[in-house]
């Protein structure tokens, strides 16, 4: 799937939830669960999310900037990036 095959609402959607998940990842650095606790629940939608190559080019290469939250959450519960795409190919601030 290519970003200009998705819809606003699409993208509203998506957004949504990668804002939801990054809330996870301030209880987890807060100590309120456990990495296995939102790996158990949680990593496989964060999974779905990175290594949808489209979704990983447009928000967290192209806008990573913006989701500093959710790449630090996905490389804490080990989530891959779609292949050839690494976690280098991504912007970062000290996570």
């Amino acid at each position: 799937m290519k970003a200009n095959e998705l819809k606003p609402d699409d993208w509203v959607r998506i957004e949504t939830y990668m804002g939801l998940l990054e809330r996870v990842g301030f209880m987890l650095d807060a100590g309120a669960v456990s990495a296995r606790q939102v790996r158990q629940a949680y990593g496989y939608r964060i999974q779905n999310i990175v290594v949808n190559a489209t979704i990983f080019e447009e928000k967290l290469v192209k806008r990573g900037q913006y989701w500093q939250e959710f790449i630090k959450l996905a490389k804490k519960v080990g989530a891959k990036p779609p292949s050839p795409r690494t976690w280098k190919d991504v912007p970062s601030r000290g996570i």
